[in-house]
């Protein structure tokens, strides 16, 4: 069954790209049908590949798995608006925008492939997020 790419493209969740404590992650979202993954076949961001074992699927049950643990007779569940957070080890990446290529294999969909741009953003200092609090908090007050 061939999705369109526009519809493949709502798989990824906008705005959930960031640095993490394990390295870099995002978020997929199934806006589509019940499905699961059979395998996952590549993940590349700015057309760097991200290798394979060195990344983690984190589950909306706070299940962790690896893509090796991901097969036809293992398949990952991904219910429609279910979360599954990519987590990779391998890299950090600078604010700016970035470039993420996915691909891998479902049941009903078949092979599933896209690519999406997303923005890192800096992160902000304690000092730059307690003035955006106390500049929230004022503007409710007036």
């Amino acid at each position: 069954m061939k999705i369109p790419s526009l519809l493949l493209k709502k798989l990824y969740t906008q705005g959930s790209l960031k640095n993490a404590e394990r390295g870099v992650q995002f978020a997929l979202k199934n806006r589509l049908a019940d499905a699961e993954v059979v395998s996952l076949g590549s993940l590349a961001i700015n057309g760097r590949p991200l290798p394979l074992d060195r990344v983690r699927l984190a589950l909306p049950d706070r299940r962790v798995v690896t893509p090796a643990q991901v097969d036809g007779g293992h398949p990952l569940p991904f219910p429609l608006r279910s979360v599954v957070t990519v987590e990779n080890e391998a890299m950090d990446l600078p604010p700016g925008k970035h470039r993420i290529d996915i691909d891998f294999e479902t049941r009903p969909f078949g092979r599933v492939k896209f690519t999406v741009e997303d923005a890192m953003v800096a992160a902000a200092t304690p000092a730059r997020a307690s003035l955006a609090m106390s500049m929230t908090i004022t503007l409710r007050k007036s």
